[in-house]
């Protein structure tokens, strides 16, 4: 066991077992009774205080201190680690050799002062902490894990061993770290304590709300059994769903129907469960069969139908012809509304749209209502949108879509007509581009807040949820890079149909 409260003000070295590497403009030294960083200097990885211990080979260890470091300057680079490992495989020129518990301090995606811990050269968030705070890290030699308390409360559970090494060493040290744009600066009160397991793994006894209503609330408290207590954290789940770590809660408003599976774990360091299961969300018709409902398929070429293998453009029907008759089979009683005809060949096939080859999402948000565009809502009339942008020009930012659906709510409020917008998640190219699901993405998490607030947005899954095989014809569902073959819109048609026809009434 190792304790160290650093009570030796009289003594400005490093006694006690620990060891300080330095150079000129990197210095660590006792003051009032807490162990400082005093000089850094933006200096590489110095200085370095490291102490050993009884090498753990087994059971559990659980380590301890007093945390007192924030931020007070403009500096940006940064890194403060905070590590236990194998001083027999630790280096002083390698961040993370030997280390088995690697934790950092530091900007992390823009973020700062947040703790994170380093797997395989790879940064990952825990939560942010400045100022005096409580660390506690309990790690399991047996499985090679370990968790993470802020001031008693478990943060981050199962955290893998940066390396599987047995565990001897404490070590400390900051990278191109400038102390002048830094406060406090030191630790104190640090133990690590090793010992038998004496606690009890987690076990999930409670059962889950499996039934959902489309944007209404949906909430399940997960209690699980276990000393300590458990933490709480979702492996599986819809973008916007959320999880308390401490209370268990699982909080959702659905923007989506349909099957929806979740997995959620309960786990500390004596082990985990797991619990697996499917919300099945529903809806109720949001209109009556006085009149038909008027539904705008919007987008770029892709709701055109081009490059389909039909060069003919009175034959190009995208998803819309199949989504069409899936419909009218159907009984439900629809309009297809738009200023653009493509399709007509077919007798008895509504035909309009507002799709626009080569259209960007700025361009659609620049004409769908009163902004100066060909304002196509007061042209056409929608009660819902099918929404299908983002492909052309494609960036991550999701900005433009968001556009789209504010011009869409302006109409809302000024015509006192509500619509109801389908958006999708676009469907991905040839070769796969991972911009595509960064796009859908982040436009999912977009609409998921606007939903959280009460605006009527359905999501739906193109760009996997669909089946489409992104290659090309006849192998695969896709024309060219970007446009589907018949196959693949056939799919989208198949994708839409239960998201639309889940809020229309049914009009024999």
């Amino acid at each position: 066991m190792l304790t160290d409260d650093f009570n030796r003000a009289d003594n400005p070295s490093l006694e006690n077992g620990w060891i300080e590497l330095e150079t000129t403009g990197a210095q660590v030294a006792i003051e009032s009774n807490q162990m400082c960083f005093v000089d850094t200097s933006d200096v590489q990885n110095l200085p370095i205080a490291t102490r050993t211990f009884t090498q753990v080979e087994s059971g559990n260890v659980v380590w301890e201190f007093d945390f007192n470091w924030q931020r007070n300057g403009d500096e940006g680079r940064y890194r403060l680690f905070m590590q236990l490992g194998d001083d027999n495989l630790m280096s002083d020129t390698d961040q993370d050799a030997g280390t088995g518990i690697n934790l950092l301090w530091t900007n992390l995606d823009g973020t700062q002062e947040m703790l994170g811990y380093r797997t395989s050269g790879v940064d990952h968030g825990i939560e942010v902490i400045s100022g005096l705070t409580r660390l506690r890290i309990d790690a399991s030699q047996d499985t090679f894990t370990y968790d993470v308390f802020v001031d008693g409360i478990p943060v981050q559970v199962g955290i893998p061993f940066d390396n599987q090494v047995n565990l001897n060493t404490v070590r400390l040290f900051t990278d191109a770290l400038n102390e002048i744009h830094f406060t406090g600066r030191c630790f104190d009160n640090l133990t690590v304590q090793t010992g038998t397991s004496t606690g009890i793994a987690p076990e999930i006894i409670s059962a889950p709300n499996i039934q959902a209503g489309l944007w209404q609330p949906y909430v399940y408290g997960v209690n699980a059994a276990g000393e300590p207590a458990p933490a709480y954290t979702l492996l599986s789940a819809p973008i916007g769903m959320n999880i308390d770590p401490i209370s268990g809660v699982i909080s959702w408003t659905p923007g989506m129907v349909g099957p929806v599976a979740i997995s959620v774990r309960a786990a500390n360091s004596f082990g985990t469960d797991i619990q697996d299961f499917v919300i099945g969300v529903t809806s109720v018709p949001q209109f009556t069969c006085s009149l038909p409902v008027n539904v705008m398929p919007l987008g770029d070429s892709i709701t055109v139908g081009k490059s389909s293998g039909v060069d003919d453009l009175s034959k190009q029907i995208s998803f819309r012809k199949d989504l069409w008759d899936s419909l009218s089979a159907a009984d439900y009683w629809v309009n297809f509304v738009g200023s653009q005809v493509n399709g007509e060949f077919y007798l008895g096939f509504d035909a309009q749209h507002e799709g626009h080859g080569g259209w960007t999402d700025s361009q659609i948000a620049a004409n769908v209502y009163d902004n100066g565009g060909e304002n196509w809502l007061s042209q056409t009339p929608a009660d819902v949108i099918l929404l299908h942008i983002g492909t052309n020009a494609l960036n991550s930012d999701p900005s433009d879509v968001e556009n789209i659906l504010d011009e869409i709510d302006q109409y809302e409020n000024d015509q006192g007509s509500p619509v109801i917008v389908l958006l999708a998640r676009i469907t991905n190219q040839v070769p796969y581009n991972s911009v595509v699901t960064q796009f859908n993405d982040n436009v999912m998490a977009m609409a998921q807040s606007r939903i959280n607030t009460g605006d009527k947005i359905i999501m739906v899954d193109m760009e996997d949820g669909a089946g489409l095989i992104y290659s090309l014809q006849t192998a695969g569902d896709m024309w060219d890079s970007l446009h589907p073959f018949a196959s693949g819109y056939t799919k989208m048609a198949r994708e839409w149909y239960p998201a639309l026809s889940n809020i229309l009434p049914i009009c024999p």
